[in-house]
């Protein structure tokens, strides 16, 4: 009988071997002779050594699926944290500004109230000076709205007493006549260069004149010969609230502006006595004729007595 090697003169094998068995283990385990406890053994060898490899295999495999959860499950906390950390954080943030916003407004509402107090209680305004306030507002609108109208009113009624001065008017044609004779149309023209009565400034070509309505043929009745800027009298009329009735000159007092609705009233001429008229005999109310013989008589009787 040959001599087989025995199972301790084999080289050794690493786990990786025994799972893959070779040729020779192959040959040995068809050829060998072996007892029933060396092949008892080997099998037992070889189910170890297969176990122990497949278990280290599944911890591998468990320790990496267990490396990967830890990670994510890491990363998640640390997100959540963060997360956490910013919320936190911006509520302190807006709880600190409106507590300071609070604190800034009750610190104006105290540094108002005392300057009130240091100004005096005659600076406060009370229900009743703004009631007051919003009168004297409606009155000054209602004032410059009546003006308008006053204004108005007093353009259409002097229309025809504007004349805009020309160059002609303002060569000296004629002189001034004396006495109480209404002036000439060349006099009126020679008025023009003595200026306005009110600003007492010199007329000039394009100026607008107010002259009064009562010159000829209205001469006799209101004498007024002053002459005045359209910009100067008009005003003087409205500030004067004369502007609704026959204003007057504010230098001679006489009518200046006469409306349509008020002419001249003309003078009343006495009707001539006619001679050939009845006269009133004697008796009660009546006065009796001039006669020189009852005269005579009654002074007579005087002297005798």
């Amino acid at each position: 009988m040959a001599d087989w090697p025995s199972w301790d003169t084999l080289p050794s094998r690493s786990h990786g071997d025994l799972q893959q068995p070779s040729m020779e283990r192959m040959y040995l385990r068809r050829n060998a002779p072996i007892s029933v406890w060396e092949s008892t053994y080997r099998h037992l060898s070889t189910t170890s050594s297969f176990m122990y490899s497949k278990h280290e295999d599944e911890e591998e495999e468990s320790s990496s699926s267990d490396g990967f959860s830890t990670a994510t499950t890491s990363g998640i906390a640390i997100a959540w944290y963060c997360i956490l950390l910013l919320v936190s954080l911006s509520l302190v943030v807006g709880c600190w500004w409106a507590t300071r916003r609070r604190h800034q407004r009750e610190l104006a509402a105290a540094e108002a109230a005392l300057q009130r107090e240091r100004e005096g209680p005659q600076d406060v305004e009370s229900p009743e000076d703004l009631e007051l306030a919003r009168m004297q507002a409606n009155v000054k609108v209602f004032a410059q709205k009546q003006e308008g109208i006053k204004k108005k009113n007093l353009l259409k009624t002097m229309k025809d007493q504007f004349v805009t001065v020309t160059a002609a008017d303002l060569e000296p044609h004629h002189t001034r006549s004396s006495g109480d004779e209404p002036p000439t149309q060349g006099e009126r023209e020679f008025l023009f260069q003595e200026g306005c009565s009110i600003c007492m400034e010199a007329f000039g070509v394009g100026d607008v004149v107010a002259h009064s309505r009562t010159l000829p043929p209205f001469y006799a009745s209101s004498p007024c010969l002053h002459l005045f800027h359209q910009e100067c009298i008009v005003p003087w009329f409205v500030a004067s609230s004369v502007a609704t009735r026959d204003p007057k000159c504010p230098c001679c007092r006489q009518v200046f502006v006469r409306g349509e609705e008020s002419p001249p009233v003309p003078e009343e001429e006495e009707e001539p006595e006619d001679p050939l008229a009845p006269r009133p005999t004697g008796g009660e109310g009546e006065t009796s004729s001039h006669c020189p013989d009852t005269e005579d008589e009654d002074e007579e009787e005087e002297i005798d007595v």
